[in-house]
C-alpha cells in the first residue's frame, strides 16, 4: 500500500498553535485545521489559579476530511455538480473506487458533536475572501447547517446535502456581475475580454452539456453558484476549525470545504 493512499484515511495530525483571538479572551477554547483521528491543544481558560493547557481531540469525519499528503486523493470522489447520493463514491487505502454506504453518511461530521456549523466553500488553496459567498456579496446569507440539540448531530449526510444545495441556487444578473469582477480582479485576456465572465461562461456551458439531462432546459435556468468555481467542481477535502465557549460549554464550528479541479 502507497504512503498516499494510507493518507486518505490515516492523515498525519496538524499541530496547533493558538490564535490571538484566543490569548484576548479568557473564556474561549480555540482549536482549528483538525482533521481525521487528529488530536490538537487547546488553551484552556486561564484564571489567577489555573494557568494551563487542556488536551482536546478534534476529529473530522473520515469520509469528508481532506488529505494533508495529497490533495488530489481524496477519500470523497464527487463532481459538487452532480448529486452527491447518486454519485458520489469512496476510495479505499488501495485505491479502490466504492459506493457509499449509509453508515459512512450517518456518521457525525466532527468529534465533539456539532449541532451548528458554518461552511465555507472555495477552491483549494484560496482563501475566504473567494470563496462562493463572498464572490455573490454581503447580501447572500451564509450557509449554516443546524440541527436540535437533543436529536441527532450533524452527519457527514448533512453537510454534504447543505454543499449541494447551496451550489444548486441560481446567480441573479447582479450577482453574476458583481462575481465576474471579483474573480478577474481587474484582469484581462489579450482579447480584452474579462476574464471572470470567460471563466464562469466555459463552467456553465461544460455543465449544461456534461452533466443535464436536457441542455436546452438547464441553459434555460441559467448560471448557478456552482458555476463561479469555474474548473473546480472535484470535491478535495473539508477542514474545521471550532471555538468552545467556557460558559456555555457550546462548540462553535466553522468548515472550510475546498474544491479543485478534476485531474
Amino acid at each position: 500500500m502507497s504512503t498516499t493512499l494510507k493518507s486518505c484515511l490515516k492523515p498525519t495530525p496538524p499541530v496547533h498553535r493558538p490564535s490571538s483571538a484566543a490569548s484576548n479572551s479568557s473564556s474561549t477554547s480555540v482549536a482549528s485545521a483538525a482533521s481525521s483521528w487528529g488530536t490538537v491543544e487547546t488553551d484552556a481558560p486561564t484564571t489567577p489559579k489555573h494557568n494551563h493547557t487542556q488536551a482536546t481531540e478534534i476529529k473530522i469525519c473520515p469520509l469528508i476530511s481532506h488529505n494533508p499528503l495529497n490533495p488530489a486523493l481524496p477519500c470523497l470522489q464527487w463532481d459538487t455538480r452532480q448529486d452527491f447520493a447518486a454519485t458520489a463514491k469512496r476510495m479505499t487505502p488501495k485505491g479502490l473506487i466504492l459506493p457509499l454506504a449509509d453508515a459512512e453518511l450517518d456518521e457525525p461530521f466532527t468529534h465533539p458533536p456539532a449541532y451548528a456549523a458554518r461552511i465555507i466553500i472555495a477552491r483549494l488553496g484560496s482563501s475566504s475572501s473567494r470563496s462562493v459567498g463572498a464572490l455573490l456579496g454581503a447580501g447572500v446569507a451564509p450557509l449554516t447547517v443546524t440541527k436540535p440539540k437533543d436529536g441527532q448531530a450533524i452527519t457527514a449526510r448533512d453537510v454534504l446535502g447543505a454543499v449541494q444545495a447551496f451550489l444548486r441556487v441560481s446567480v441573479s444578473a447582479k450577482q453574476y456581475k458583481m462575481a465576474c469582477e471579483r474573480i478577474a480582479q481587474g484582469q484581462r485576456t489579450r482579447e480584452g475580454k474579462c476574464v471572470g465572465e470567460e471563466s464562469v461562461t466555459r463552467a456553465f456551458r461544460q455543465r449544461c452539456s456534461e452533466i443535464a439531462p436536457i441542455r436546452d432546459v438547464e441553459q434555460a435556468k441559467g448560471v448557478r453558484r456552482v458555476d463561479l468555481l469555474g474548473d473546480a467542481v472535484r470535491w478535495a477535502g473539508a477542514w474545521a476549525d471550532c471555538q468552545r465557549d467556557e460558559e456555555t460549554k457550546e462548540w462553535r464550528w466553522e468548515l472550510r470545504v475546498a474544491v479543485a479541479p478534476k485531474p
